[in-house]
Parts: C-alpha cells; structure tokens; sequence
C-alpha cells in the first residue's frame, strides 16, 4: 500500500468538509428564490468532483 493513501484520504475529508462551509456561506448570500436553488445545487454539488479525482489519482501514485 502506498504512503500517499493515508494522506490523501486525510486531504478528502478535510476537503470537502471545508468545502461544504463554503457552500453553504455562498448560498447563504444568494437570494432566496427556487430557481437560485435550481442552479446553485447541482453546480454545487458537482464542482468539488475534479479536484478530488486529482487527490485520488496523486494517492494511487506509487
């Protein structure tokens, strides 16, 4: 098993915990109205996938 795993699954973790506070302080300041919510949800819930496909790749990594 590779070193890079523990760590990387740390970085996961705290990332996208993190990640959810800033979300949700952004849609915190967005006006509220259904089709904000529309937009703002799937962008949102989506847009932390490529960095941690990233992370996973770099903890595959020998």
């Amino acid at each position: 098993m590779s070193k890079k795993r523990p760590i990387a699954a740390l970085i996961l973790i705290f990332g996208i915990f993190f990640y959810v506070l800033v979300a949700m302080a952004v849609h915190a300041l967005l006006p509220v109205h259904w089709a904000v919510d529309l937009l703002f949800f799937p962008v949102a819930g989506m847009l932390w996938v490529p960095p941690a496909v990233k992370v996973f790749r770099w903890g595959q990594r020998g």
